[in-house]
Protein backbone atom coordinates (compact mmCIF):
# COMPACT_ATOMS: atom_id res chain seq x y z
CA UNK A 1 0.00 0.00 0.00
CA UNK A 2 1.31 3.44 -0.75
CA UNK A 3 1.69 6.25 1.64
CA UNK A 4 0.62 9.03 0.19
CA UNK A 5 0.93 11.53 3.09
CA UNK A 6 2.61 11.97 6.31
CA UNK A 7 1.49 10.23 9.05
CA UNK A 8 3.00 13.19 11.75
CA UNK A 9 0.31 14.75 13.68
CA UNK A 10 -0.36 18.76 12.49
CA UNK A 11 -2.38 21.31 13.68
CA UNK A 12 -5.21 22.68 10.48
CA UNK A 13 -7.54 25.38 10.96
CA UNK A 14 -7.36 24.75 14.83
CA UNK A 15 -7.92 21.23 14.59
CA UNK A 16 -5.80 18.68 15.75
CA UNK A 17 -4.81 15.79 13.20
CA UNK A 18 -3.67 13.04 14.68
CA UNK A 19 -1.75 9.92 13.29
CA UNK A 20 -4.21 7.80 13.58
CA UNK A 21 -6.64 9.66 11.02
CA UNK A 22 -3.95 10.51 8.91
CA UNK A 23 -3.37 6.49 8.34
CA UNK A 24 -7.32 6.43 7.83
CA UNK A 25 -6.55 8.88 5.01
CA UNK A 26 -3.78 6.80 4.11
CA UNK A 27 -5.95 3.86 3.31
CA UNK A 28 -8.98 6.04 1.35
CA UNK A 29 -6.14 7.73 -0.67
CA UNK A 30 -5.36 4.10 -1.50
CA UNK A 31 -8.83 3.36 -2.45
CA UNK A 32 -9.72 6.41 -4.81
CA UNK A 33 -5.94 5.60 -6.74
CA UNK A 34 -7.58 1.75 -7.58
CA UNK A 35 -11.19 3.66 -8.09
CA UNK A 36 -9.61 6.16 -9.97
CA UNK A 37 -7.90 3.31 -12.37
CA UNK A 38 -10.39 1.12 -13.19
CA UNK A 39 -13.03 4.37 -14.04
CA UNK A 40 -10.19 5.72 -16.68
CA UNK A 41 -9.52 2.26 -17.83
CA UNK A 42 -13.26 1.87 -18.75
CA UNK A 43 -13.70 5.39 -20.02
CA UNK A 44 -16.20 6.38 -17.05
CA UNK A 45 -16.63 9.99 -15.87
CA UNK A 46 -15.53 10.15 -11.23
CA UNK A 47 -15.79 13.26 -9.48
CA UNK A 48 -15.31 14.58 -6.22
CA UNK A 49 -18.27 15.33 -4.05
CA UNK A 50 -19.32 17.18 -0.87
CA UNK A 51 -16.43 16.81 2.01
CA UNK A 52 -14.37 15.79 -0.54
CA UNK A 53 -14.73 18.32 -3.18
CA UNK A 54 -14.94 20.99 -0.86
CA UNK A 55 -11.33 19.73 1.03
CA UNK A 56 -9.85 19.75 -2.52
CA UNK A 57 -10.80 23.54 -3.15
CA UNK A 58 -10.10 25.16 0.33
CA UNK A 59 -7.43 22.80 1.85
CA UNK A 60 -5.71 21.30 -0.83
CA UNK A 61 -6.33 17.71 0.64
CA UNK A 62 -8.90 16.35 3.23
CA UNK A 63 -11.03 18.26 5.62
CA UNK A 64 -8.90 18.40 9.11
CA UNK A 65 -12.15 17.04 10.82
CA UNK A 66 -12.89 14.36 7.73
CA UNK A 67 -12.78 10.91 7.48
CA UNK A 68 -14.14 9.72 4.32
CA UNK A 69 -14.15 10.59 0.85
CA UNK A 70 -17.18 11.05 -1.24
CA UNK A 71 -17.38 11.18 -5.23
CA UNK A 72 -20.45 11.07 -7.71
CA UNK A 73 -21.01 9.40 -11.27
CA UNK A 74 -23.42 9.91 -13.42
CA UNK A 75 -26.41 7.13 -13.81
CA UNK A 76 -24.77 5.79 -16.57
CA UNK A 77 -21.52 5.40 -15.68
CA UNK A 78 -22.24 4.14 -11.83
CA UNK A 79 -24.38 1.44 -13.36
CA UNK A 80 -21.50 0.19 -15.71
CA UNK A 81 -18.98 0.31 -12.66
CA UNK A 82 -21.52 -1.93 -11.16
CA UNK A 83 -21.46 -4.38 -13.72
CA UNK A 84 -17.73 -4.67 -14.19
CA UNK A 85 -17.20 -4.14 -10.39
CA UNK A 86 -16.89 -7.73 -9.44
CA UNK A 87 -13.78 -8.42 -12.37
CA UNK A 88 -12.42 -4.58 -12.34
CA UNK A 89 -11.31 -4.70 -8.18
CA UNK A 90 -9.81 -7.63 -6.34
CA UNK A 91 -8.63 -8.54 -2.62
CA UNK A 92 -8.40 -6.28 -0.71
CA UNK A 93 -10.64 -4.30 -2.63
CA UNK A 94 -14.54 -4.68 -2.67
CA UNK A 95 -16.97 -2.98 -4.55
CA UNK A 96 -20.53 -3.28 -2.35
CA UNK A 97 -23.84 -1.75 -3.69
CA UNK A 98 -27.03 -2.73 -3.52
CA UNK A 99 -26.66 -6.50 -4.65
CA UNK A 100 -23.36 -7.57 -3.53
CA UNK A 101 -24.08 -9.08 -0.08
CA UNK A 102 -26.66 -8.40 2.82
CA UNK A 103 -25.49 -4.36 3.29
CA UNK A 104 -28.68 -2.63 0.97
CA UNK A 105 -26.77 0.37 0.37
CA UNK A 106 -28.66 2.49 -1.84
CA UNK A 107 -25.28 3.58 -2.85
CA UNK A 108 -22.18 2.59 -3.62
CA UNK A 109 -18.83 1.99 -1.36
CA UNK A 110 -15.16 0.54 -2.23
CA UNK A 111 -14.20 -1.16 0.77
CA UNK A 112 -10.68 -2.09 2.30
CA UNK A 113 -10.94 -5.56 3.61
CA UNK A 114 -7.99 -6.08 5.29
CA UNK A 115 -9.25 -3.28 7.79
CA UNK A 116 -11.79 -2.38 9.42
CA UNK A 117 -14.58 0.64 9.62
CA UNK A 118 -17.74 -0.16 11.74
CA UNK A 119 -20.05 0.96 14.43
CA UNK A 120 -21.69 -0.72 17.70
CA UNK A 121 -25.17 -1.98 15.40
CA UNK A 122 -22.43 -3.12 12.47
CA UNK A 123 -21.05 -5.32 15.29
CA UNK A 124 -20.87 -9.06 13.41
CA UNK A 125 -23.01 -7.45 10.48
CA UNK A 126 -22.69 -9.94 7.56
CA UNK A 127 -21.38 -7.70 4.73
CA UNK A 128 -18.29 -6.12 4.25
CA UNK A 129 -16.94 -3.13 6.75
CA UNK A 130 -13.58 -2.39 6.11
CA UNK A 131 -12.42 1.15 5.83
CA UNK A 132 -14.31 2.73 2.70
CA UNK A 133 -14.99 5.71 -0.27
CA UNK A 134 -18.85 6.24 -1.02
CA UNK A 135 -19.88 6.52 -4.56
CA UNK A 136 -23.17 8.01 -5.46
CA UNK A 137 -25.14 8.04 -8.70
CA UNK A 138 -26.41 11.54 -10.45
CA UNK A 139 -30.21 11.35 -11.80
CA UNK A 140 -31.35 13.43 -14.14
CA UNK A 141 -33.90 15.79 -12.81
CA UNK A 142 -36.36 18.37 -14.09
CA UNK A 143 -38.84 20.63 -12.05
CA UNK A 144 -41.03 19.42 -14.94
CA UNK A 145 -41.02 16.03 -14.26
CA UNK A 146 -44.03 15.19 -13.25
CA UNK A 147 -43.26 12.06 -11.36
CA UNK A 148 -40.58 13.31 -9.65
CA UNK A 149 -41.76 13.71 -6.27
CA UNK A 150 -43.59 10.40 -6.86
CA UNK A 151 -40.12 8.83 -7.87
CA UNK A 152 -38.59 10.57 -4.44
CA UNK A 153 -41.46 8.71 -2.35
CA UNK A 154 -40.86 5.40 -4.53
CA UNK A 155 -37.17 5.45 -3.46
CA UNK A 156 -38.02 6.35 -0.01
CA UNK A 157 -40.36 3.42 0.69
CA UNK A 158 -38.45 0.64 -1.06
CA UNK A 159 -34.95 2.50 0.99
CA UNK A 160 -36.97 1.61 4.23
CA UNK A 161 -38.67 -1.45 3.12
CA UNK A 162 -35.30 -3.44 2.35
CA UNK A 163 -33.49 -1.99 5.34
CA UNK A 164 -35.90 -3.09 7.60
CA UNK A 165 -36.03 -6.79 6.38
CA UNK A 166 -32.01 -6.94 5.58
CA UNK A 167 -30.55 -4.66 8.62
CA UNK A 168 -32.62 -6.57 10.83
CA UNK A 169 -29.47 -8.90 12.08
CA UNK A 170 -28.11 -5.47 13.38
CA UNK A 171 -27.12 -7.30 17.14
CA UNK A 172 -28.04 -4.51 19.20
CA UNK A 173 -29.92 -4.78 22.86
CA UNK A 174 -29.96 -7.06 25.33
CA UNK A 175 -28.33 -10.55 24.90
CA UNK A 176 -31.63 -12.11 24.93
CA UNK A 177 -32.69 -10.04 22.16
CA UNK A 178 -30.06 -9.79 20.50
CA UNK A 179 -30.10 -13.51 20.33
CA UNK A 180 -33.69 -13.53 19.09
CA UNK A 181 -32.62 -11.36 16.28
CA UNK A 182 -30.29 -13.66 15.08
CA UNK A 183 -32.06 -16.95 15.38
CA UNK A 184 -34.95 -14.59 13.41
CA UNK A 185 -32.39 -13.41 10.72
CA UNK A 186 -30.96 -17.04 10.02
CA UNK A 187 -34.36 -18.92 9.58
CA UNK A 188 -36.14 -15.85 7.63
CA UNK A 189 -32.55 -14.80 5.60
CA UNK A 190 -33.88 -17.48 1.95
CA UNK A 191 -37.30 -15.49 2.27
CA UNK A 192 -36.17 -11.64 3.12
CA UNK A 193 -33.89 -12.20 -0.13
CA UNK A 194 -36.90 -13.69 -2.36
CA UNK A 195 -38.49 -10.78 -1.04
CA UNK A 196 -36.01 -8.17 -1.92
CA UNK A 197 -35.83 -10.15 -5.18
CA UNK A 198 -39.67 -10.99 -6.10
CA UNK A 199 -41.67 -8.00 -7.85
CA UNK A 200 -40.28 -4.55 -8.03
CA UNK A 201 -36.78 -4.55 -6.73
CA UNK A 202 -34.80 -1.48 -5.90
CA UNK A 203 -32.45 -3.04 -9.39
CA UNK A 204 -35.50 -2.40 -11.20
CA UNK A 205 -35.70 0.93 -9.73
CA UNK A 206 -32.00 2.29 -10.73
CA UNK A 207 -33.08 0.40 -14.30
CA UNK A 208 -36.11 3.54 -14.12
CA UNK A 209 -33.95 6.36 -13.07
CA UNK A 210 -31.51 4.90 -16.05
CA UNK A 211 -33.74 5.26 -18.60
CA UNK A 212 -34.64 8.91 -17.01
CA UNK A 213 -31.30 9.95 -17.77
CA UNK A 214 -30.60 8.63 -21.18
CA UNK A 215 -33.91 9.11 -22.54
CA UNK A 216 -34.86 12.57 -21.27
CA UNK A 217 -32.76 16.08 -22.06
CA UNK A 218 -33.44 17.04 -18.35
CA UNK A 219 -31.04 20.47 -17.22
CA UNK A 220 -30.39 19.20 -13.89
CA UNK A 221 -29.13 16.68 -11.42
CA UNK A 222 -30.25 15.43 -8.32
CA UNK A 223 -28.67 12.66 -6.17
CA UNK A 224 -31.73 10.46 -4.96
CA UNK A 225 -30.00 8.43 -2.46
CA UNK A 226 -29.17 10.97 -0.29
CA UNK A 227 -32.32 11.49 2.49
CA UNK A 228 -30.42 13.61 5.09
CA UNK A 229 -28.99 17.33 4.46
CA UNK A 230 -25.83 17.11 3.14
CA UNK A 231 -27.05 17.40 -0.54
CA UNK A 232 -29.16 20.97 -0.18
CA UNK A 233 -30.39 21.31 -3.74
CA UNK A 234 -30.17 20.21 -7.49
CA UNK A 235 -27.09 20.86 -9.60
CA UNK A 236 -26.97 21.85 -13.42
CA UNK A 237 -25.78 19.93 -15.35
CA UNK A 238 -23.55 21.98 -17.47
CA UNK A 239 -21.06 21.55 -13.66
CA UNK A 240 -20.45 18.81 -14.56
CA UNK A 241 -20.13 18.72 -17.99
CA UNK A 242 -16.19 18.14 -17.32
CA UNK A 243 -14.03 17.41 -14.90
CA UNK A 244 -10.82 19.42 -13.80
CA UNK A 245 -8.08 18.09 -11.74
CA UNK A 246 -7.18 19.83 -8.60
CA UNK A 247 -4.54 19.10 -5.88
CA UNK A 248 -5.34 16.89 -3.45
CA UNK A 249 -2.83 15.85 -0.15
CA UNK A 250 0.06 14.39 -2.56
CA UNK A 251 -1.96 13.14 -5.92
CA UNK A 252 -4.65 15.20 -8.13
CA UNK A 253 -8.19 14.58 -7.83
CA UNK A 254 -10.97 14.92 -10.62
CA UNK A 255 -13.46 17.83 -9.74
CA UNK A 256 -16.51 18.99 -11.80
CA UNK A 257 -15.86 22.37 -13.87
CA UNK A 258 -18.69 24.10 -11.84
CA UNK A 259 -17.47 23.27 -8.24
CA UNK A 260 -17.49 26.97 -7.08
CA UNK A 261 -21.52 26.94 -8.15
CA UNK A 262 -21.93 23.80 -6.90
CA UNK A 263 -19.98 24.57 -3.62
CA UNK A 264 -21.84 27.93 -2.56
CA UNK A 265 -25.36 26.03 -3.47
CA UNK A 266 -24.24 23.58 -0.88
CA UNK A 267 -22.32 25.29 1.82
CA UNK A 268 -22.41 29.23 1.46
CA UNK A 269 -19.84 31.05 2.10
CA UNK A 270 -17.11 28.08 1.73
CA UNK A 271 -14.36 29.39 2.72
CA UNK A 272 -14.96 30.12 6.33
CA UNK A 273 -13.93 26.88 8.05
CA UNK A 274 -17.05 25.27 10.07
CA UNK A 275 -15.97 22.28 11.90
CA UNK A 276 -18.64 19.51 11.50
CA UNK A 277 -19.65 15.67 12.26
CA UNK A 278 -19.54 12.69 10.23
CA UNK A 279 -22.98 11.66 8.86
CA UNK A 280 -21.58 8.31 8.97
CA UNK A 281 -21.17 8.55 13.08
CA UNK A 282 -18.42 7.43 14.99
CA UNK A 283 -16.90 4.51 13.51
CA UNK A 284 -13.91 2.20 15.07
CA UNK A 285 -10.87 2.49 12.40
CA UNK A 286 -8.47 -0.21 12.48
CA UNK A 287 -5.91 0.16 9.74
CA UNK A 288 -3.56 -2.91 11.11
CA UNK A 289 -6.87 -5.19 11.18
CA UNK A 290 -9.71 -6.37 8.84
CA UNK A 291 -13.16 -6.29 10.72
CA UNK A 292 -13.78 -9.93 11.18
CA UNK A 293 -10.94 -9.81 13.89
CA UNK A 294 -13.29 -7.44 15.73
CA UNK A 295 -16.54 -10.24 15.19
CA UNK A 296 -14.39 -12.84 16.95
CA UNK A 297 -14.51 -10.24 20.19
CA UNK A 298 -16.89 -10.63 22.64
CA UNK A 299 -20.00 -7.89 23.18
CA UNK A 300 -18.12 -6.20 26.16
CA UNK A 301 -14.65 -6.74 24.39
CA UNK A 302 -15.56 -4.94 21.51
CA UNK A 303 -17.34 -2.55 23.39
CA UNK A 304 -14.10 -1.53 25.07
CA UNK A 305 -12.11 -1.38 22.00
CA UNK A 306 -15.05 0.81 20.14
CA UNK A 307 -14.39 3.71 23.49
CA UNK A 308 -11.14 3.88 22.77
CA UNK A 309 -11.12 3.77 19.20
CA UNK A 310 -11.58 7.71 18.32
CA UNK A 311 -9.39 9.54 15.70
Amino acid sequence: MKQWISLEPCVEAGFSVSEKRKKVWNVELNLFEELRKVCEENHLSLFADGGTLLGAVRHKGFIPWDDDMDFVMPRPDYEKLKKIAPSAFSNPYFFQDNLTDYSFRVHAQLHDLSTTALSPDRYRARYARGIFIDIFPLDAYSFEWKDGKDTLEELKHLREKYQRLLFYHYITGQPVKRLAKNVLFTLYRPLLRASYRKGKTYQEFEDHLLSNFETRSFEYLWDFTLDYPMRKTWMKKEDYASAVALPFENTTIPCPVGYDDILRRNFGDYWTPVQGTSIHGELLFDTERPYTDYDRLGRKAFLEAYEKASL
